[in-house]
């Protein structure tokens, strides 16, 4: 089974910025067989992520959305948690999730310097998922999270790992 119980030894958050669409904010999970990319939300996500992007006191008009949008991750989290990530379900319930198996991963660059996308919030590094030399994914460290820690995760299943 390719589920992983909800621990820092197998989890790490990341934004995926994009330039014409909203963010999306991911749960990556690494397995012994893949790593797994989980959509659990959008540009807003918690409450840090709405005061930065929403201008004061507009931010508090906007309250009870907030509230929806963060409960509705935290919904969406609870219900990934019970799942099975190599079913077809999985991968169904949103076009934004995505399976990395080891063999389609020709690098991974793991970055620890902030970028400027990111503007107040608070995060530490970008990881780079790289096929056959292309970018095939990019995320921004959400939060405060243990960089080298998350690039030791990701070089158990994935042997090519650069640290920046």
């Amino acid at each position: 089974m390719s589920r992983v119980e909800n621990n820092s030894n197998g989890i790490f958050y990341g934004v995926c910025p994009r330039m014409t669409k909203t963010d999306v904010f991911y749960k990556i999970i690494v397995s012994d067989r893949a790593i797994y990319g989980v959509k659990i939300a959008g540009q807003i996500f918690d409450r840090e992520s709405a005061e930065v992007q929403l201008l004061w006191p507009l931010g508090l008009i906007l309250l009870p959305w907030i509230n929806r949008l963060i409960k509705r991750r935290e919904e969406r989290e609870r219900l990934y948690d019970t799942m099975d990530f190599g079913s077809r379900e999985f991968l169904s319930l949103d076009k934004e999730n995505f399976v990395f198996e080891p063999d389609q991963i020709s690098k991974v660059t793991v970055n620890k310097k902030k970028r400027l996308w990111t503007a107040r919030y608070p995060a530490n590094g970008t990881i780079k998922f790289y096929t056959e030399n292309k970018v095939a994914k990019e995320l921004i460290l959400a939060k405060d999270q243990d960089v080298i820690l998350i690039a030791n995760l990701i070089h158990q299943i994935i042997p090519n790992v650069v640290l920046v």
